[in-house]
């Protein structure tokens, strides 16, 4: 299967000092395939050029798992971003998509979120909240997108 056009897997939108990154969700088939990482590494390189962008928001709906090749130097790129970070998530976030959310400077999660560790440990919202991995949890996911 091929994968999905750029503009079905990442779309951007830059308003109020905030670029916008909305990762595609399960109904878009390959959505999560190869080149995804490659594709929203782009997006937050040009918003951390653009000076009207004064935080990047990576939204994962209905999950993240993220176990692309290329996923590392997008994690690097968020984790060394001149500009604010913020991951919002619902669902499960699984694989590379932890490490990926672990960078963040802010993560907001639905309160059905959960996160499972290369050990096969699975913690819900309000514990990864208690660890300090997760800042807000919401009642509402709706509230995040």
């Amino acid at each position: 299967m091929s994968a999905p056009p750029m503009s079905e897997r990442v779309t951007s939108h830059v308003g109020d000092g905030v670029a916008t990154l909305q990762l595609a969700n399960d109904d878009v088939p390959g959505a999560a395939g190869p080149g995804l990482a490659s594709e929203l590494l782009a997006h937050v390189l040009e918003a951390e050029v653009d000076p009207d962008v004064r935080a990047i928001l990576i939204v994962a709906r209905p999950a993240w798992d993220a176990c692309v090749a290329d996923l590392w130097e997008l994690v690097r790129a968020v984790r060394h971003s001149p500009k604010i970070t913020i991951a919002a998530v619902d669902g499960a976030v699984t694989g590379g998509g932890l490490e990926l959310v672990a960078g963040h400077d802010l993560v907001l999660a639905g309160a059905s979120t959960s996160f499972t560790f290369a050990a096969g440990r699975r913690i819900d919202a309000d514990e990864a909240r208690a660890r300090g991995l997760v800042h807000l949890v919401v009642c509402d996911p709706d509230l995040l997108f």
